[in-house]
C-alpha cells in the first residue's frame, strides 16, 4: 500500500533533507512546492500573494493525486504550516486508499534563522526574507493530536530516525 508523507515545519528546518531520505527509504516520489514555484518563475521565500500559493498548491495536489492513483508513495515537501493545507493532502491520500502521516521537522526558529544566515553566505539555495520566516513561525499551526504525526528533531541521526519510524521491509 502506498504512503503519503506530508512534510511540516519552518523554512530552513531541514524538511527537504528529510524528504529526500524518506523518498529513498520508501521508494517514493517527491512533490516539492519550492520546485513547483520555481517552474512557475516564483520564489516563495521572497513573499508571494495568497493566490499564487493557491495555484501552486493546486498543482501539488494534482501531482500527488496522479502519483497515488498509480499506487506510488509520495512525499509532499512543503511547510504545510496550516491544518487546512494538511487536510487537503490527507483528503487526496484517503481518496486513494493510502496511509497518510505528517512528518514534523521540529527545528526551532532560532536554528532556522541561523541556517538562513549561513545560506546567505553560500547562496546554496534561494533564501527567505527573515521577516517572512518570522511571520511563518508566528502563524504556524503545529499538527494536532488527531493528526498521525512523527517528529524529527534536529540532532538525531537521520538514519536512526528513519529506521525507527519507517523500518526497511524484510
Amino acid at each position: 500500500m502506498p504512503v503519503m508523507c506530508i512534510m511540516c515545519g519552518l523554512a530552513f528546518a531541514g524538511k527537504t533533507t528529510v524528504a529526500r531520505a524518506l523518498a529513498v527509504r520508501l521508494g517514493a516520489r517527491t512533490v516539492s512546492l519550492d520546485e513547483i514555484n520555481a517552474e512557475r518563475g516564483l520564489f516563495g521565500g521572497q513573499g508571494l500573494p495568497v493566490e499564487e500559493w493557491e495555484r501552486s498548491h493546486r498543482v501539488a495536489l494534482a501531482r500527488a493525486d496522479r502519483l497515488l492513483q498509480r499506487r506510488v508513495s509520495t512525499v509532499i515537501d512543503d511547510t504545510s504550516c496550516f491544518r487546512w493545507l494538511r487536510d487537503r493532502y490527507r483528503e487526496v491520500g484517503s481518496r486513494r486508499g493510502c496511509d497518510v502521516v505528517v512528518v514534523l521537522v521540529a527545528t526551532p526558529l532560532d536554528e532556522a534563522l541561523r541556517r538562513l544566515d549561513a545560506n546567505a553566505a553560500t547562496g546554496e539555495r534561494h533564501g527567505v526574507r527573515p521577516e517572512i520566516l518570522e511571520a511563518l513561525a508566528r502563524t504556524f499551526e503545529a499538527p494536532g493530536p488527531d493528526e498521525p504525526t512523527v517528529a524529527f528533531a534536529p540532532g538525531e541521526p537521520l538514519e536512526t530516525w528513519l529506521e525507527r519510524h519507517f523500518p526497511a521491509a524484510t
